[in-house]
């Protein structure tokens, strides 16, 4: 092994990285809550609405998408996505309104708003209070009622 190794490095780091790549996503799904949502949420056909590229939130305070989060919004729900490098473990889900509470909290200087998504098994997603504008904006009169923070 270690020969193959010697002779092949590009290959094997390659694969180490793969299989890094590999364990990362799986364990920020299950632990993010995304894997729990995408059980009852996934979202197969193309999703007709406003969809903003290159987002960034938090899910469960653990998991941090930093600038490769989908998000669209249109009066049917809330749709989350991720960039395709990042789409392992990450399938596409579409949340109905019916399914989702918000409410506000101050990060340091940053007003974040909080959504719980799902009703059975809610998973907080923290994103940009800007962001929740436009959400809100996209979705009509479907948008969620505020909850207490």
């Amino acid at each position: 092994m270690q020969y193959w190794i010697d002779r092949r490095p590009l290959a094997f780091g390659l694969a180490d990285f793969l299989f890094l790549w590999l364990v990362v996503s799986i364990l920020l799904s299950y632990t993010g809550g995304w894997a729990t949502l995408a059980r009852k949420f996934r979202y197969r056909p193309t999703f007709n609405g406003s969809k903003w590229r290159g987002e960034s939130g938090y899910m469960r305070g653990i998991a941090h998408y930093r600038n490769c989060l989908v998000i669209g919004a249109n009066p049917e729900g809330l749709y989350l996505s991720v960039f395709f490098p990042f789409r392992l473990a990450h399938p596409p889900m579409l949340i109905p309104w019916s399914e989702v509470t918000f409410s506000k909290s101050r990060v340091f200087f940053v007003t974040m708003v909080r959504l719980q998504l799902g009703r059975e098994h809610p998973v907080p997603l923290s994103i940009r209070e800007s962001l929740a504008k436009r959400i809100r904006e996209a979705s009509g009169n479907a948008w969620p009622v505020e909850t207490m923070g």
